[in-house]
């Protein structure tokens, strides 16, 4: 399902675009921070990769779509961290949890938290799109990454409730399989690129955007 899903689709859009007459200036193609070792730092010329199953998948997704890449089209790889927004995404499943009093760390908390505001997301997106010289692999990450504790104890700070439950990763690895490795393990990553090129962060720290992003939803509730 995943290798379909990803590789399989980008294989599809290579195969049409390289058979157009005029194809498209500028292909993104979305792939993940999970590709690098966890528990280390990493900005995009790092080849500190982890091993596992899904490392393998991101690894030939971005393989099919640098094959994109020519003198008519270029192509970007956006390697995305979590994203923080209002309507969906990790805060819309774990902020109900975290109302009733029963946010806490998972595993040891330690992991890497490498997050990035939505709104910074569609910036960087314009970004890149109107720039013509810009191509190859951005990490889509916010210039401070955090680890799970900090998110955490910033994201119960915020809602002013306790964060004293621990999600253990034995628990976790049950109820997800493998899946449970996104949860439990992680990496500092950072958008070296966007920095080189003086890209300006609307949020660069977690406060800031999880205080943006929860002062959103009061509005709309």
């Amino acid at each position: 399902m995943l290798l379909d899903s990803r590789i399989g689709t980008t294989k599809l859009i290579a195969n049409a675009i390289k058979s157009m007459k005029n194809p498209p200036k500028v292909f993104i193609s979305s792939s993940a921070i999970g590709i690098y070792k966890s528990g280390k730092n990493h900005d995009e010329n790092s080849l500190e990769f982890g091993d596992n199953f899904l490392v393998k998948i991101v690894k030939e997704w971005e393989e099919e779509a640098l094959r994109i890449c020519s003198d008519e089209t270029r192509v970007v790889i956006f390697r995305f961290g979590v994203v923080l927004g209002k309507n969906g995404g990790i805060l819309k499943e774990v902020l109900p949890i975290f109302k009733k009093g029963f946010g806490g760390v998972l595993g040891d908390g330690k992991q890497g938290f490498s997050w990035i505001h939505i709104e910074d997301v569609y910036r960087i997106f314009v970004n890149i799109i109107k720039d013509k010289n810009k191509k190859g692999i951005y990490n889509i990450t916010s210039p401070y990454p955090e680890d799970n504790r900090v998110f955490t104890k910033t994201l119960g700070s915020l809602l002013k409730r306790p964060t004293l439950c621990k999600v253990p990763a034995s628990l976790l690895k049950l109820k997800f399989g493998e899946s449970s490795l996104m949860l439990t393990q992680g990496a500092k990553v950072y958008p070296q690129k966007l920095i080189e090129e003086d890209f300006s962060f609307f949020y660069s720290k977690l406060n800031h955007a999880l205080e943006n992003i929860l002062d959103k939803r009061r509005d709309d509730e």
